[in-house]
């Protein structure tokens, strides 16, 4: 058998010679020596140790993932409310634009009917002064008065108001009567 051991470490040749081994050959240069046990042992604590605080900063990592997606959520709820508060805030000041343009077209006819009042009461009082300084009738007018035919459309406006006023004037009067208590 050629290159095997036998028991007493010879290397048997092919040609018969018997060689010893030397232990110089078995030696390895050291930079080609393995660790030892206790080294490797060493390196497995340490590699245990940096496994381990990778799974806590691992799960720290999540835990922080997890916080943030929830307040990104309120996050975004908040943005929905605050959207839907703009959109009910933007309408209710359509709506009382509107309202106020009304009250404000409402007093400008208000402000007109009560300047016509105005004037019509201020040639219904020159009327009146007028009849009372002088209670004759003009020439060529009637004794009893004068035509309601004849008269203008601003003196049948005048005699509606007056009517109207009139008939407040009672309301007001009811209403009063029926709020003072009556002593007795």
């Amino acid at each position: 058998m050629e290159g095997s051991k036998t028991d007493t470490g010879d290397i048997q040749r092919g040609d018969g010679g018997a060689e010893r081994d030397s232990t110089a050959d078995w030696l390895l240069p050291v930079e080609a020596t393995p660790p030892l046990v206790g080294e490797l042992e060493a390196k497995v604590d340490e590699a245990i140790v940096l496994a381990r605080s990778s799974e806590r900063a691992a799960q720290a990592s999540r835990e922080t993932a997890f916080a943030s997606e929830q307040r990104a959520r309120a996050s975004e709820e908040t943005a929905r409310a605050s959207e839907r508060i703009a959109r009910a805030s933007e309408d209710a000041v359509r709506a009382i634009g509107a309202q106020v343009a009304e009250i404000g077209d409402r007093a400008a006819d208000a402000a007109m009917q009560a300047r016509r009042a105005a004037d019509l009461a201020e040639r219904a009082s020159e009327a009146a002064l007028t009849v009372a300084r002088d209670p004759a009738p003009a020439a060529g007018q009637d004794p009893g008065g004068p035509d309601p035919a004849a008269g203008s459309l601003e003196d049948a406006w005048l005699r509606g108001f007056t009517e109207r006023a009139d008939r407040v004037m009672a309301r007001l009067q009811a209403v009063e009567r029926r709020l003072t208590p009556t002593r007795g």
